[in-house]
């Protein structure tokens, strides 16, 4: 940036006098325009990363202290609705939130642990990348209007919510101050690629959104690709606290 400010500033005296002795201010824009667009997309990098990564950006939203909890798979298995339980009484117990959100593969299956918990504080709602139900071609291009709604937001608190169809989900992320990503095998490649994806690309979006994030009781590996070791590297240096749940994870 700073030898193309030089540049500018050399190219910019000669380009002048040349218009001068021409009569023609259309040269000097001419010789200059392609330094100027050359100088805005080396600025665009740096700019970006500031946005996305650097920067939190206020919200107007009315709920506060909010916590969601992402990657709820399956609560028809009595140990997964059990690590929910442990999780929502956790954050009763010692966070002063005023509004819980579950992000499940499948609410329709939460009748048994609906019973558990107040329904007043806690909401189930669709998770975003819910890649093992439903056609999956629907959810990759739901999940990638999601992720585009979330840079958008980040960058220019703007809400554009009205191009995704999951709402409630974008009202949560909004609201939400922490997101705990809830424990399993989350962050390995060994279940396949759609196992994978679904619960990274919760976490990257978090990431996006500026939220903090805690990864709870969950597993880090084995990988039988190297690029998915590569994102949960970045994933995880990205993240404000990680508990995992075996040694091998440590």
């Amino acid at each position: 940036i700073h030898r193309l400010r030089i540049r500018m500033a050399d190219e910019s005296h000669i380009a002048f006098r040349e218009a001068i002795m021409k009569d023609n201010f259309s040269i000097f824009t001419r010789r200059m325009n392609h330094i100027v667009r050359q100088y805005r997309m080396t600025q665009l990098g740096p700019f970006l990363y500031r946005r996305i990564i650097g920067e939190k950006v206020a919200t107007d939203d009315t709920t506060h202290n909010a916590v969601s909890v992402l990657n709820h798979v399956d609560s028809l298995n009595l140990g997964d609705s059990s690590l929910l339980y442990m999780t929502i009484t956790m954050i009763r117990k010692s966070l002063c939130s005023s509004k819980i959100f579950v992000f499940s593969f499948d609410p329709e299956n939460d009748r048994n642990i609906v019973d558990l918990i107040e329904r007043d504080t806690v909401d189930f709602i669709p998770s975003i990348a819910r890649t093992s139900k439903g056609d999956k071609a629907t959810i990759v291009s739901e999940m990638i209007l999601f992720l585009f709604w979330a840079l958008v937001f980040r960058l220019t608190n703007k809400d554009l919510s009205f191009i995704i169809r999951n709402k409630a989900a974008s009202r949560a992320l909004r609201h939400s101050e922490l997101v705990i990503v809830r424990g399993g095998d989350n962050l390995g490649d060994i279940y396949g690629s759609s196992s994978f994806l679904s619960h990274t690309y919760n976490i990257l979006l978090a990431i996006i959104l500026g939220k903090k994030i805690a990864i709870l009781g969950t597993s880090i590996g084995p990988f039988k690709r190297n690029i998915s070791r590569k994102l949960v590297i970045y994933l995880l240096k990205k993240v404000d606290h990680t508990v995992v749940r075996d040694p091998k994870s440590m």
